[in-house]
């Protein structure tokens, strides 16, 4: 017994160095990958798309030369572009980076098929509690550079948004609420950065 230990534990370590070594090249192979994707970064989607069909019809039936381009690159470039426009897409979303908002609210009032705006009113909301609803959409103009949110909802409904009424701004926002008609057809809440205010004026 004590005549076959030496040979299985040369076994074993051969194994162990076989492993080690492919373990190692594939994470070469893959650190080369994620260097090429990131060069493939700066194309456009539509060479992208182009070079990935062209590669995986290549990729049929044989393997692609050392050195050329891989399959796996152009897959991870593709993926990490559209990570990247969901992450700038999220953050334009986000009331939370735009600072200080400016809530304006206003309503429609529906007289069959004749709309008339109500007077506009410049009061304070839970702003948490109104994203938290899924309610609070982007409305920003990229063109313009411009950022703002926007929430429609029911007259009814924008009372669940209001502050405590032993905030400051529960009095003039409610006092707006209460003078509301029921004819109203639904409220918007426009949010506004504040900074934007004092440039426009």
């Amino acid at each position: 017994m004590n005549d076959l230990g030496f040979p299985l534990a040369l076994l074993t370590l051969a194994i162990a160095l076989v492993a080690c070594a492919v373990y190692a090249f594939r994470q070469t192979m893959r650190a080369q990958a994620l260097a090429a994707a990131w060069r493939y970064l700066q194309w456009d989607d539509k060479t992208l798309a182009k070079l990935r069909a062209d590669l995986a019809a290549r990729a049929v039936g044989r393997s692609l030369r050392v050195g050329s381009s891989s399959l796996r690159a152009v897959d991870d470039a593709i993926a990490m572009k559209h990570e990247f426009a969901r992450r700038i897409a999220g953050t334009r979303s986000d009331f939370h980076t735009a600072g200080e908002m400016e809530v304006r609210l206003l309503a429609l009032d529906m007289n069959g098929m004749h709309y008339t705006l109500v007077p506009i009113c410049i009061g304070r909301l839970d702003l948490e509690a109104l994203h938290r609803s899924g309610r609070l959409s982007c409305v920003s103009d990229p063109v313009r550079g411009q950022t703002a949110f926007a929430a429609v909802m029911t007259r009814e409904t924008l009372r669940h948004f209001m502050l405590p009424e032993n905030d400051p701004w529960f009095a003039p926002t409610f006092r707006w609420y209460s003078a509301l008609p029921t004819s109203v057809a639904f409220v918007l809440a426009h949010l506004v950065p504040a900074e934007r205010l004092s440039a426009e004026h």
